[in-house]
């Protein structure tokens, strides 16, 4: 198991508490301390210090230069030596039996993958990401791709699911991507290479949305123009013949493509306000795509058409700005 960490002081201890009351017990578990500043390097060595003995490391530390976390988790790959891999974020916890679970059906099916539900935790409420039935579905390669980049079951991460080591033989974690697309990326090779992937409907993930999570900053150019890299490219690798894969990357991509058109430009820099001007002159070259669509919800079809010919669609459909300034003209000149 790796755990990749940047000055997580406040939260690695809940993390580790939550790993080291696994109910599967032959876990190795690598702390990759990716250049902390604060004390995150003291708090690991007391855990060490704790459950280490010359019989067994049960805990290993690997200290590095601050690189990002998909540099620390190549740095974890470099360092495992067990026949599965998993990761585990610091700032988030796992159920007591997630492990058991994900072990237990790798062995079951020989499956390459085994993976469950998730568990969104905000300061305010809690979203679970599954029908949590408990529930074991096997699937080929080709199934699972298809429910990876399905909308709403938020399972496009590495940290719920368990890997066969070898496939990461010749997979690495791209670390030109700093702000946290490159789980998409690496689960589409390792799915396209695995032959059986099991799937527990059962949330024993628990991802903790706090203002220090790499998934939970504001929105800054450098994260939205990495989404449209990532996506883009997962759309050239695919192969011609698998259409439906195609069909359901492509819908992905043009989600992403309204989901940064949808932004206000009151929590924009400038920046952002131009990426934004790009990303529909980039909607525009797949209108016809876009209506053509398959499995492409309807009202992103519609939506498509009024950007481009309807004046303030995108005010009037999602911010309302229009419509309230006209309100507010049309009070002005009930008194004048």
């Amino acid at each position: 198991m790796i755990v990749p960490t940047y000055n997580g002081e406040k939260y690695i201890g809940r993390c580790m508490e939550s790993i080291l009351c696994q109910t599967y017990g032959n876990l190795e578990i690598i702390v990759v301390n990716d250049g902390s500043t604060d004390n995150t390097n003291t708090i690991l060595s007391q855990y060490a210090a704790k459950y280490n003995n010359d019989d067994f490391q049960r805990i290993i530390i690997v200290n590095k230069k601050n690189g990002g976390i998909a540099s620390a988790r190549n740095k974890g790959l470099e360092t495992a030596k067990g026949e599965y891999i998993g990761f585990v974020d610091h700032d988030d916890t796992i159920e007591k039996d997630m492990y058991e679970t994900l072990v237990k059906n790798a062995l079951k099916y020989n499956a390459d993958i085994s993976h469950c539900g998730t568990k969104t935790v905000y300061p305010e409420k809690t979203k679970i990401y599954c029908n949590n039935t408990g529930e074991t579905f096997v699937q080929d390669n080709t199934q699972a791709l298809n429910y990876l980049f399905k909308p709403g079951h938020g399972i496009s991460t590495v940290w719920n699911k368990l890997y066969k080591a070898k496939l990461f033989e010749n997979v690495k974690f791209n670390e030109d991507i700093k702000e946290g697309a490159d789980d998409l990326l690496i689960n589409y090779s390792l799915f396209s290479n695995a032959n059986i992937i099991a799937f527990t409907d059962a949330a024993k993930y628990n991802w903790y949305q706090i203002a220090a999570s790499v998934s939970y900053k504001s929105i800054n150019i450098r994260g939205l123009g990495e989404r449209r890299s990532v996506l883009i490219n997962i759309l050239k690798q695919i192969d011609p013949l698998q259409k439906e894969i195609y069909s359901i990357v492509f819908n992905l991509y043009i989600r992403y493509l309204f989901s940064v058109l949808k932004l206000k430009k009151s929590t924009l820099n400038d920046d952002c306000k131009a990426f934004q001007k790009e990303i529909k002159l980039e909607l525009k070259k797949h209108m016809g795509a876009v209506i053509k669509a398959n499995g492409l919800n309807l009202k992103y079809k519609i939506d498509c058409l009024g950007i481009f010919y309807i004046p303030f669609y995108l005010n009037m459909r999602y911010h309302g700005t229009h419509r309230k300034n006209k309100r507010k003209s049309n009070k002005t000149a009930a008194f004048t």
